[in-house]
């Protein structure tokens, strides 16, 4: 046996880029003691990589890490430390993403590629690394590309901003607002009943599937101040899921179930939940003249929220929403199927949930005399909190968490000793 090994690379670096090209082509020569023969029956893989990070200007930036690979033979079968023989995927990622800091807007752009180099050895029976197909319809993906995968970000920022000292109410209201959008697209063998016992890959036919999301999110605030010392903040969030495919659900009266059937074409899910919380601080002063320790300071902020996430299975303010299928069986039970489950919107919310939390945070401070100044000391903060659930059918009210965290390590009190 002759392993052969040829590596090529090249590194570069600057203050603004780094990056590196690594080649690397291995032959294993085999199968006769003639070296005049031994290219007729020999086993060659190549790979290529490509890293690179670079800073560009006016808040650009630019990643890749890209694999290219023949085969995973070599690495499979020849390779001298585990990691080389346990390599079996080309992974690639390329990233960009670019900022607008005045304007808290941003921008990235992905693309992703992950090829599985031993695919060729999972649907051969004589293989070691051959997967037994459990039933007929497993998939086994070859390779998964994710482009384009971008996303827009806007920041936190006044919904009406104003330049004046004194602010209406409606000034303080403030908004984010994200746009996402992701392109799956997968090379796959199905498996199929070879006969009455056993099932196996079909390899005649290399399938694709192509799934693709378009996200919208957002957030409205509108914190308040209330007689001045109690804060008040409401607050929406909404989630807005497009999607190129959803299942249907075929009842089936007999079993019970649903059968799912693919359903091709745009299909909107727009969700959210709302919540309200509210907090004020009270002080209190205790003078303890003792040495350096002049008073003890207590700092009582008591808080309390409410949030509700609706049953987006039920009509919304009288608005069948079509989110779900629903079945009623011949004894008056209910049967939900979530069109958008398995999608990459993910489940629909279902159960609703209407909560209050509320909670009590002591923090306790000593004010010392150091020199001719005087400095704050935190000695111990304990911290108090509960939720109820209004929508819970038992155990609604949970259990009361306290906790209690000591930090005196900057206070020194004077001591006397007695004899």
């Amino acid at each position: 046996h002759y392993p052969l090994r040829r590596q090529r690379q090249m590194c570069i670096r600057d203050s603004k880029y780094s990056g590196s090209i690594n080649f690397f082509n291995r032959q294993y020569l085999n199968g006769s003691n003639n070296i005049t023969t031994l290219n007729e029956n020999k086993n060659t893989s190549t790979t290529l990589k490509w890293t690179h990070k670079q800073d560009l200007r006016n808040n650009q930036s630019l990643n890749a890490n890209v694999t290219f690979s023949t085969n995973g033979n070599y690495n499979k079968n020849y390779g001298i430390t585990e990691n080389e023989r346990m390599d079996q995927k080309a992974i690639s990622n390329i990233s960009y993403s670019k900022r607008w800091p005045k304007a808290k807007n941003s921008f990235n752009l992905n693309f992703y590629s992950n090829k599985d180099l031993l695919i060729n050895d999972k649907v051969n029976r004589d293989s070691r690394f051959y997967v037994i197909p459990k039933k007929a319809g497993n998939q086994l993906y070859i390779e998964n590309r994710t482009f384009p995968k971008f996303s827009f970000r806007h920041g936190q920022s006044d919904l009406f901003p104003t330049s004046a000292s004194k602010k209406n109410w409606y000034n303080n209201i403030n908004w984010n607002y994200g746009l996402s959008f992701n392109n799956q697209d997968k090379d796959y063998y199905e498996s199929y009943k070879s006969d009455s016992t056993q099932f196996d890959w079909n390899t005649k036919d290399k399938l694709n599937k192509q799934d693709n999301i378009l996200l919208h999110t957002s957030r409205i605030n509108a914190p308040q101040k209330l007689f001045k010392y109690i804060t008040v903040n409401p607050s929406i969030n909404l989630k807005s899921a497009w999607v190129n495919k959803i299942k249907e659900g075929k009842w089936i009266d007999s079993t019970k179930t649903f059968d799912e059937i693919d359903q091709n074409g745009l299909a909107l899910r727009t969700t959210g939940s709302f919540s309200l919380n509210s907090n004020t601080q009270i002080y209190g002063i205790i003078p303890v003249p003792f040495g350096p320790l002049s008073a003890i300071r207590h700092v009582i902020s008591p808080s309390i929220g409410y949030s509700w996430t609706p049953d987006f299975s039920q009509p919304f303010f009288g608005r069948n929403l079509n989110y779900f299928s629903r079945e009623v069986d011949s004894e008056g039970e209910n049967y939900y199927f979530d069109k958008f489950k398995g999608s990459l919107a993910g489940s629909t919310p279902k159960s609703e949930r209407k909560s209050m939390n509320f909670g009590v945070n002591n923090v306790f401070q000593a004010k010392v005399k150091k020199d001719t100044s005087e400095m704050k000391v935190d000695l111990f903060n304990w911290k108090t909190n509960s939720s109820y659930n209004f929508a819970g059918d038992s155990l609604k009210l949970s259990n009361l968490r306290s906790s209690i965290t000591v930090s005196y390590t900057h206070l020194t009190l004077p001591t006397k000793r007695i004899v």
